[in-house]
């Protein structure tokens, strides 16, 4: 007895030198690793680039045009509220832990974090739509602060070709991004829409609770089921977050960053900075870009995909132009260069 009282108070110390809340319910059985253990995990799909503000950030190997939070589905648990089910096989990391930054060089790129979330993005709703966007890397999370901001304004902090806006009835559609509208809209829809971004911590357990629930109930005019986290006993357990009637089956690594200084494998470095990031097949989910890229008169997988990349190129390009227009209409009206 005494033994097992010793466990649960190292396992305790452990988690707060981890930056973690103690593990509760499923999470007492959750697999300690390395930060660094994901330097080869993710290798295979996409390539590791230093960057001076983050240091080694992961680019992964993902269609042109393409978002973090798209390419899979919304739903609603009973124990982390709003969950992000990636169909990518390497999403149980880079949607759950760290931040994600768009660099102009090296396009998306996932800061590697140790606080798991059941997603960590902001959110909007308002007239008929919702939005969301990865949370920028000065965000950041305690478990007695929540959320810290940093002094950042999520309102202008985030460029609005990062927000996905999708019609409310649309949020738990299975591909919802073939709901999301032209980003050349979102300048328009984060007008008609407020921040509603919220995160909490209810019996030591992340909760995201961005959306209210009960409002999308009734837009769809039926109750929503919440499904239960199940969280994995090792690393050798498959990575890929997994539907399951009502349980979701989670990879969830306590994460630890250690005093070593190892870098990524020589060939898990980005060397091309040039690169288009276009989808390895030896490397990247098929079905999940097949999916993501589905049209009603799809005629192959890649035609499709480059049909699709070029419509997404040129949507950020417009949205882009339209929001450097009306910043500088308004730097003018006041005065400013």
């Amino acid at each position: 007895m005494k033994a097992y009282g010793s466990h649960l108070f190292l396992t305790a110390i452990v988690a707060c030198f981890a930056g973690v809340a103690s593990p509760t319910r499923g999470d007492d059985k959750r697999h300690e690793l390395d930060i660094e253990f994901l330097y080869d995990e993710l290798a295979p799909y996409g390539e590791w680039v230093p960057i001076n503000e983050y240091g080694w950030v992961w680019t992964p190997h993902a269609p042109p045009g393409w978002r973090p939070y798209t390419v899979g589905n919304w739903t609603v648990t009973d124990d982390h509220g709003w969950f992000w089910v990636s169909d990518w096989d390497w999403g149980w990391a880079p949607f759950h832990y760290g931040r994600w930054v768009l660099d102009d060089r090296h396009g998306w790129a996932w800061v590697p974090g140790t606080e798991w979330g059941p997603a960590w993005v902001a959110w909007r709703s308002g007239g008929g739509h919702v939005g969301w966007a990865p949370l920028p890397p000065a965000v950041g999370w305690s478990v007695d602060a929540g959320l810290n901001l940093n002094g950042l304004d999520l309102n202008i902090s985030i460029h609005p070709s990062h927000w996905s806006f999708a019609e409310e009835q649309f949020i738990l559609s299975p591909h919802v991004y073939e709901h999301c509208v032209r980003p050349t809209r979102n300048i328009t829809l984060l007008h008609s829409t407020a921040n509603t971004t919220h995160y909490t911590v209810v019996q030591g357990r992340i909760v995201n609770a961005g959306l209210s629930v009960k409002h999308i109930e009734r837009t769809l005019g039926r109750p929503i089921v919440r499904l239960h986290v199940d969280v994995h006993a090792s690393s050798t357990s498959t990575r890929r977050v997994e539907i399951k009637g009502s349980r979701i089956n989670v990879f969830k690594p306590m994460m630890v960053r250690r005093t070593t200084k190892r870098t990524p494998r020589s060939d898990a470095i980005h060397r091309n900075t040039h690169s288009s990031h276009a989808p390895n097949p030896a490397t990247s989910s098929r079905r999940s870009i097949k999916v993501h890229y589905k049209s009603k008169d799809s005629r192959g997988h890649s035609n499709e995909v480059r049909r699709r990349s070029k419509f997404q190129n040129r949507d950020h390009d417009e949205g882009h132009k339209e929001h450097k227009r009306k910043e500088g209409k308004r730097r003018r009206k006041h005065g400013r260069k």
